[in-house]
């Protein structure tokens, strides 16, 4: 049975420390984006890009892992697995991008990049590949509270070596930027393994023997083989769109994108904040076959976080030209237009993270992965469509035309899955969707109106904004106390929730 208190504790945390993380996310992204340039900035981002498509690859199975670790915290064999499983995948991987270099393939991926740069980028991704796994584990193990307070301090501390290296010493390039990314990095490797090991998870126990190893590979392949092929086909195919943007594009309208896409990624902490947690809870019920608590956890989820990513797209996008100049500064002007876009990303890309939880809970992996690659293809011929030149009889649109594609395909991949998940739930398909839309459009009116409100009255576009950000949540905070079924919850019990921090306020 789900301790559901426990879960809305553990969620909370993560939650409250998310909100303090993104500040600190949004200052390192404004540093290194003004020091840096749209050009520079690109390259970094689309290296990293390439082999984060690697690492997908690769981590195509982590759901078994973080399942089968939700049952049994303490279970050895399978950590040990896969960490061999792991080791083994990426060993082959640097064969791989060797045999690439030594063929002269990389000069086809990788256009214009140095190779120093290039092998940087790949031990990057695989240290935070470890990372983020360690943190997964961390959750899956109930171990949210530690490990979310470690992460806020880390990311603290990176902002001063960020500073020291930009600003102190003037060390301002590629090479400075891979340098800060790996301590941040490391940082956390080493505390999230403290973390588990103080409470005795045996988070770095490897021996297997080959029988052993055999066994739960078995148990893992008929888990994710239905992903093999979505990994295999489906990866590379994406990673064909990031392709087109710098070929056809060049390396600013990429940093254009990446500023736009890291707004995305502000907001879109806030999903790797609750999958994980989701993830244990979802598999637990399946296993005790409690469809009605499942239901109950999904509805209350995706409404919940369907208002939250509406709340700061919304705003953001309505108000995209000072946060862009804000963030990135005056060179970054022209990705003002595909960060109003990207800022529409994040609505789907949360919910559906949601979605995937439920899917990789219920062992429907068959199901993601034909709709995904339907989603990808059509994807990457909406890229080329949008950004290849004339001559291709593409549309030029750069940074701008991949942000369309992305948002446009982001949303119909949400509206197919969740027509199966609230099927598999017997939940209304056209009511999750009315309360989007109602959502939305409401949040809207008021960004608009707030918006407007502060332009007359206030001519310096910095305290305009944040004017216009006051009104705007006071009037969001409005619309969710007169309305808290949009939120997934009764009147009742959002008194239930407010009534101790009221109760606090008038105390103080």
């Amino acid at each position: 049975m789900i301790n559901l208190d426990s879960l809305k504790k553990r969620y909370l945390f993560k939650l409250s420390t998310s909100f303090l993380v993104i500040p600190l996310n949004v200052l390192t992204t404004s540093i290194i984006t003004r020091m840096l340039g749209p050009a520079s900035y690109g390259d970094f981002k689309y290296l990293i890009y390439v082999f984060a498509i690697l690492s997908s690859l690769i981590g195509f199975g982590g759901n078994f892992f973080l399942t089968e670790l939700a049952k049994n915290h303490h279970d050895k064999t399978v950590i040990s697995f896969y960490w061999n499983y792991t080791f083994i995948s990426w060993s082959v991987a640097c064969i791989i991008i060797i045999l690439a270099f030594l063929s002269g393939l990389s000069g086809v991926l990788f256009p214009g990049q140095e190779i120093f740069y290039v092998w940087l980028a790949f031990f990057l991704t695989f240290f935070t590949f470890i990372s983020s796994l360690l943190d997964s584990m961390t959750d899956t193990c109930g171990l949210t509270r530690k490990a979310s307070i470690f992460n806020f301090i880390a990311k603290l501390s990176g902002i001063f070596v960020l500073l020291l290296f930009f600003y102190l010493f003037k060390w301002v390039n590629l090479f400075s930027l891979f340098s800060y990314s790996f301590i941040a990095t490391f940082v956390l490797l080493v505390g999230f393994i403290a973390v588990l090991k103080s409470n005795g998870i045996p988070v770095l126990h490897t021996r297997i023997s080959l029988a052993q190893f055999k066994l739960k590979f078995t148990s893992f392949y008929e888990y994710s083989h239905p992903l093999l092929v979505l990994a295999i086909v489906g990866l590379p195919l994406s990673l064909a769109g990031r392709w087109m943007l710098q070929k056809f594009s060049g390396s600013v309208q990429q940093g254009y994108f990446s500023l736009s896409d890291s707004f995305s990624a502000l907001i879109i902490t806030f999903s790797n904040s609750i999958t994980p947690l989701l993830l244990r809870e979802f598999s637990i019920s399946f296993y005790d076959k409690d469809i009605i608590k499942m239901s109950s956890l999904f509805n209350k989820s995706i409404s919940i976080f369907t208002t939250i990513s509406s709340y700061f797209s919304v705003f953001m996008a309505l108000n995209a030209t000072a946060v862009t100049l804000l963030i990135g500064g005056k060179s970054f002007d022209g990705a003002i237009l595909p960060t109003t876009i990207m800022l529409f990303y994040p609505i789907p890309y949360i919910a559906n993270s949601i979605l995937y939880v439920l899917i990789y809970a219920t062992n429907k992996t068959a199901l993601l992965r034909n709709v995904q690659l339907m989603i990808i293809i059509l994807g990457l011929i909406l890229t080329f469509f949008f950004i290849a030149p004339n001559e291709y009889f593409g549309l030029n649109l750069g940074a701008t035309g991949f942000a369309i594609a992305m948002v446009s395909v982001t949303y119909l991949n949400h509206l197919i899955l969740l027509k199966f998940c609230t099927s598999e739930l017997n939940l209304k398909w056209s009511k999750i969707t009315g309360n989007y839309i109602k959502i939305i459009v409401a949040f809207l009116i008021v960004g608009i109106a707030s918006k407007l409100l502060c332009k007359e009255l206030i001519t310096n576009l910095w305290i305009s904004f944040i004017l216009s950000g006051m009104l705007y949540t006071l009037g969001v905070v409005f619309i969710l106390k007169k309305f808290p079924h949009l939120l997934g919850i009764s009147a009742t019990e959002l008194s239930a929730l407010l009534k101790p921090i009221m109760q606090k306020f008038r105390n103080e």
